[in-house]
């Protein structure tokens, strides 16, 4: 019995933790006020990243994804402004910040 405060304390913490690096909506991403850039860089990243289970299709959509930023210079801040401007919409209030960003980067590079 002496354990179980230990064991619900633990428990909560790691809950809590695990559950902190997730942002799943609008509200989620307007919390992260200055860090948004920072986020939305490691979106791209993840998002762009080549793995090696990737079949053709994929890999020529990254392609297409990175030569698309190369080409425009888009920098952090437009990554930001590009998700901000596809949560205007109130129908796209519920959807995850890396939607956002993979719907909105696909229309401006028109992919």
């Amino acid at each position: 019995m002496k354990k179980l405060p230990l064991i619900l304390s633990f428990t909560l913490v790691l809950t809590t933790a695990a559950s902190a690096g997730f942002y799943n909506d609008r509200s989620d991403w307007n919390e992260l006020q200055n860090f948004k850039q920072y986020y939305v860089m490691g979106l791209f990243d993840e998002i762009s990243l080549q793995n090696l289970g990737d079949d053709y299709a994929q890999l020529e959509f990254k392609d297409n994804l990175v030569n698309c930023i190369i080409k425009y210079k888009v920098k952090s801040n437009t990554l930001v402004d590009l998700v901000d401007n596809y949560y205007q919409d109130v129908a796209n209030w519920t959807v995850r910040p890396r939607h956002a960003l993979v719907q909105s980067l696909i229309k401006f590079c028109k992919l």
